[in-house]
């Protein structure tokens, strides 16, 4: 391939290269919903922090006969919330959100960080997007 070439399908590349990110965080909606819902069971809200305040006696006592997990908030009861998270990317923003019309009580009780990703979690992300943008690179370029 001459260095012409090269150039010109660099350029195409560069050209589809907001496009592609955008597909690849689409691709990795179902990661984000794993991440979100492991650390909404092991009681972590999206700034990485206990999720707060503890759970009262009364529901401590109904976990305890759902043997459900009482030490942390996991904002766990009957599975509505949990599976009704969805990501998806709008514009040119990544949603992490649920249509479950009780979230509202959820996040005013214990924040609006229950949903959300980590630093972590978006370092990871952004680690995994500039892999599959390499990919996707090297690929249109031919190397």
């Amino acid at each position: 391939m001459t260095i012409a070439e090269c150039s010109n399908r660099y350029s195409f590349a560069m050209s589809g290269l907001q496009e592609e990110i955008l597909q690849i965080l689409g691709d990795m909606e179902w990661q984000f919903i794993v991440w979100e819902t492991d650390r909404l069971w092991r009681g972590i809200n999206a700034d990485n922090e206990m999720i707060v305040p503890e759970y009262a006696e009364s529901t401590i006592r109904t976990k305890k006969r759902k043997s459900l997990p009482y030490d942390r908030v996991i904002l766990y009861d009957t599975g509505m919330f949990y599976q009704s998270i969805f990501a998806k990317v709008e514009g040119n923003e990544l949603v992490i959100d649920t249509p479950w019309e009780n979230v509202k009580y959820l996040k005013k009780k214990y924040g609006e960080r229950i949903l959300g990703l980590t630093e972590e979690e978006k370092s990871k992300s952004n680690v995994m997007t500039a892999d599959a943008m390499c990919v996707y690179v090297k690929q249109i370029v031919g190397l």
